[in-house]
Order: structure tokens, then sequence, then C-alpha cells
């Protein structure tokens, strides 16, 4: 079930990353982008009961697609990057959704998110 959760997440984030950023261009990956994230990260995977794993699954999913679009230089960093970075924001959302709620968790993983997209792209 968690795969599905994974699966989904990555799904809907992807279209709705899509839409964003047709709309609102660069600027969207940092500012709308990771709430889309995280938001349809830990739904599936609180619909689930594994968190973690939806984000494992999207960190994996992110890396294939950083490895495969950023340079040659950086492709490999880039992977596993994106893999530790989204592994960290899953054990954010687990966290709080375990002391705190849902809403919380999303929103608090959503900012560390946004800083570290404005981060990782200045």
């Amino acid at each position: 079930m968690w795969i599905l959760s994974g699966m989904a997440g990555i799904v809907v984030a992807y279209l709705l990353n899509s839409a964003a950023v047709k709309k609102y261009g660069e600027r969207a990956v940092i500012y709308i982008v990771p709430f889309i994230e995280e938001s349809s990260k830990t739904v599936f995977g609180y619909m689930t009961s594994s968190i973690l794993a939806s984000h494992f699954m999207f960190g994996i999913a992110e890396a294939v697609n950083d490895y495969t679009k950023a340079s040659y230089k950086i492709n490999g960093r880039a992977a596993v990057l994106s893999i530790l970075s989204h592994s960290i924001f899953g054990v954010v959302s687990y966290v709080l959704v375990e002391k705190v709620n849902l809403f919380v968790a999303i929103l608090s993983a959503s900012l560390l998110h946004l800083l570290w997209n404005r981060f990782m792209l200045r």
C-alpha cells in the first residue's frame, strides 16, 4: 500500500507542479512547489500510514529526474541530495503528525522545503 501512496503523491505533485510552473514560472519552484509536494506526499502517506515511505519514494523519483536533467558535474550529488532532503522532510512530517497534527506537519515541512529550494536555487 505504501507504494501506491508514494506513486499517488508523485503523480499529483507532478501535475500540480507543472501547472504552477507554467503559470508562475521559476518563482513557483521556490514559493509554491514546496507546499504542493509536502501536501501530496504527506496526505497520501498519512492515508496509508506510510508518511516516511511516501517521502522516500518521492525523493527517489526526484533523484532520477535530477540525475537525468542536471549537468554531468553535479547530477550524482543532485540525486543524492534529492533523496536525503525529501527523507528529512518526511521525518519532520512524520514526527509532527505524531506530536501535533497533519496541518502543522505539512506547513512545517513545506516551510523547510521552501528554504531548502531557495538556498539550492540561488
